[in-house]
């Protein structure tokens, strides 16, 4: 496993943990602080999720070049 699905893997752990505090908190006591803070941790996994994702295409990019040549046109070798 590299870096990155592990990365992804805890915070979507985080965001159903978010989302079990959130339902837990809102049948047992309405909009009560629990219920805020389970928002609050999956607004957070899902922003952690989108700056991962944004840093792991950096990373996929080829250096200088496309990385997904157009297939019409002929291989310079």
């Amino acid at each position: 496993m590299n870096r990155e699905s592990i990365t992804f893997e805890a915070l979507f752990a985080g965001q159903l943990l978010g989302t079990l505090v959130f339902v837990v908190g809102l049948f047992l006591g309405g909009l009560t602080t629990v219920t805020v803070v389970g928002g609050a941790l999956i607004m957070l996994c899902i922003v952690g999720l989108a700056l991962t994702a944004l840093t792991a295409e950096r990373n996929d990019r080829s250096v200088g070049g496309n990385s997904h040549p157009d297939p019409a046109e002929p291989a310079s070798h």
